[in-house]
């Protein structure tokens, strides 16, 4: 299983803290920069708990109660925040980072994505791992390892 290790510390936390305050929580997850998806509170962690707890899973079993809760947590109940908002002007980099999926299935220059190397462009739209940029009316979806910086 391929963990987050903020999912998974957020998991411990929640189990083993002696702070079940809503504040705590809060805090936690700032710290974590996590946030609950639309409509999720903590009426949902507990839903999670109980299914992490979920007898068919075995009981007293702590990793994996930790590893299951933190699954939950990730597909259902919280996500990482955002680092760009809708309207945010944004500078594409120069050339995008060694090893993305954009260097390594084509020459980066030689794609229509790759007119807008360098050009500021701004947030449209943000998805759960990407941003649709306003300037190339959506067609491609924007990483943040492909955005330098929040120009003004």
């Amino acid at each position: 299983m391929i963990k987050d290790n903020e999912y998974v510390e957020l998991a411990e936390y929640i189990l083993f803290s002696q702070d079940k305050s809503s504040e705590g929580l809060d805090k936690k997850l700032n710290d974590l920069s996590l946030e609950f998806r639309k409509n999720k509170g903590i009426r949902d962690i507990n839903k999670a708990i109980e299914k992490a707890r979920n007898p068919k899973n075995g009981f007293y079993r702590t990793e994996l109660e930790i590893d299951m809760l933190s699954v939950y947590l990730k597909e259902d109940v919280v996500k990482k925040k955002s680092k760009y908002k809708v309207g945010d002007r944004v500078k594409i980099v120069d050339y995008p980072p060694k090893g993305s999926a954009f260097t390594i299935c084509s020459n980066p220059f030689e794609t229509e994505m790759g007119q807008w190397l360098g050009k500021i462009m701004t947030v449209k739209q943000v998805q759960e791992r990407c941003y649709i940029m306003k300037e190339d009316k959506g067609q491609w979806a924007w990483t943040a390892s492909l955005i330098e910086k929040k120009v003004d």
